[in-house]
């Protein structure tokens, strides 16, 4: 996958294949969460990254529904999210009208959370929780990890977090979560729904990010 955004463009993960791009927008102080809509926001510029006419990109979907995006016509699969001071995109090759070809992702910023304990207890599962530093920054860093990959997941099958993100269950992990840096994603496998989905896990700017597709894609 290649991962583009204002100040970064770089050839990275290769897990969720070569045709899906990510693009990474800070959107000012790392405090502020933009709250410009989805499609006003990333409709010029996926224009822009896409040498196309301002007019021909169209986001729809999007409260809860898988988002649909079209380039001059075409299905391509896409998702988005937003965290404080980034927004993200990431699409997935040409798509299909019935949007069999989904893909997700999810975007967190790293910062303290008083019900860390509480929050991973309710989200997680045993296998998750014993792969977890002990504590401190490592601790809460990996739980992000954790909570992007499975967001990402929901996100690609369609449903969010209407799911119970514990149903997403890990297969593999590669990688250590004390170990991130800016060009070393981490890479896992995961159940869902009878369904095994490829994920890939990485950081930009401070923002732990998780993308998410059924194994196998193109």
């Amino acid at each position: 996958m290649t991962t583009a955004g204002a100040h970064t463009a770089r050839a990275g993960y290769s897990a969720l294949g070569g045709s899906v791009r990510l693009f990474f927008e800070p959107t000012g102080a790392p405090g502020v969460r933009d709250g410009t809509p989805t499609a006003a926001f990333w409709a010029p510029r996926l224009a822009e990254r896409f040498g196309v006419a301002a007019g021909s990109v169209c986001i729809s979907g999007g409260s809860g529904e898988r988002p649909c995006l079209r380039v001059e016509g075409e299905a391509i699969a896409a998702s988005f999210s937003r965290t404080a001071g980034a927004r993200v995109c990431v699409v997935a090759g040409t798509g299909r009208p019935d949007r069999a070809d989904p893909i997700g992702v999810d975007a967190e910023r790293v910062v303290a959370l008083p019900e860390l304990e509480d929050v991973i207890a309710l989200s997680t599962v045993e296998e998750e929780r014993r792969g977890l530093p002990s504590g401190g920054p490592a601790r809460l860093r990996a739980f992000f990890a954790c909570w992007t990959r499975k967001e990402a997941v929901l996100k690609a099958a369609g449903c969010g977090l209407r799911a119970d993100p514990r149903a997403v269950r890990p297969r593999r992990i590669e990688g250590d979560a004390e170990g991130w840096n800016e060009s070393g994603p981490e890479k896992g496998l995961f159940f869902f729904g009878g369904r095994l989905y490829a994920v890939e896990t990485t950081t930009l700017g401070g923002v732990v990010i998780s993308a998410a597709r059924p194994a196998g894609g193109a």
